[in-house]
């Protein structure tokens, strides 16, 4: 995947305000028209061209089209590159995170080794510098990505619980329910749903989208506090919370 083939499975965000498309924002004057995109990379948005200027300066290091394909990269590959991505911007950037995902998802070779590789370069964002994360937020995409696109970080289980009647009975029914239910088109349709979950298996290694989320979480995560890193990554979110001025560490 590169700029050329990149689809757009997210809602615009201002790079600079991260107010969403057609979302007002009354505080900011912003009445919910759509975004004005940059032409040159074509992967920021902006709530007006004052939005623009003022960002312009950290922006302009990434504003280029992304001439990296992706599609040949495995996870190894991706993971190598990822970490002078993020802490050095790129117009690479979300290609690769997204390429990340997909390979997860496809079971690619080496997922748990990566993972942890993963785990670690997205337990070291948090402790970023402000200038930094906004780079980051600033390189094409990346806001949209993070504040717009409705990432998808259930299990193939949980998701067709989320997404079928199953969420009406949080989860699968039991056997002896099933035989409960009076509705007959009901159970026949519930039956045949148990069906497929049952079919399903998550219960050997950890799901995709948790691998993912070490990385996707930490950066929207950082995007608000910076932490120090602890002994435990639970703990990495305890920090004070940033401000916008890039001048602050």
């Amino acid at each position: 995947m590169n700029a050329a083939t990149a689809t757009q499975s997210f809602t615009p965000v201002c790079s600079y305000y991260l107010v969403k498309q057609g979302t007002p924002n009354p505080f900011l004057g912003y009445i919910g028209s759509s975004l004005k995109r940059c032409t040159r990379c074509k992967g920021a948005y902006y709530m007006d061209g004052g939005a623009q200027k003022l960002q312009w300066k950290i922006h302009k290091k990434n504003c280029k089209p992304s001439s990296l394909d992706t599609t040949k990269m495995d996870l190894d590959h991706c993971t190598k590159v990822l970490k002078s991505a993020l802490y050095g911007g790129s117009p690479d950037l979300y290609f690769i995170i997204k390429r990340v995902r997909g390979l997860f998802d496809n079971g690619a070779e080496n997922s748990d080794m990566a993972a942890f590789h993963l785990h670690s370069i997205a337990r070291g964002i948090m402790s970023l510098n402000t200038s930094l994360l906004l780079g980051i937020v600033a390189c094409p995409y990346m806001s949209s990505l993070l504040f717009g696109e409705e990432e998808d970080l259930l299990s193939t289980k949980y998701r067709l619980v989320k997404n079928t009647k199953l969420a009406k009975y949080n989860g699968r029914p039991s056997d002896e329910f099933l035989e409960d239910i009076e509705d007959e088109t009901e159970k026949e349709e519930v039956t045949l749903l148990v069906e497929q979950y049952d079919k399903l298996d998550d219960s050997w290694g950890q799901p995709s989208s948790m691998s993912f989320c070490y990385l996707y979480f930490n950066l929207i995560v950082a995007c608000t506090i910076r932490g120090q890193l602890s002994h435990s990554s639970t703990h990495d979110g305890n920090g004070t919370m940033r401000g916008g001025n890039p001048k602050m560490k």
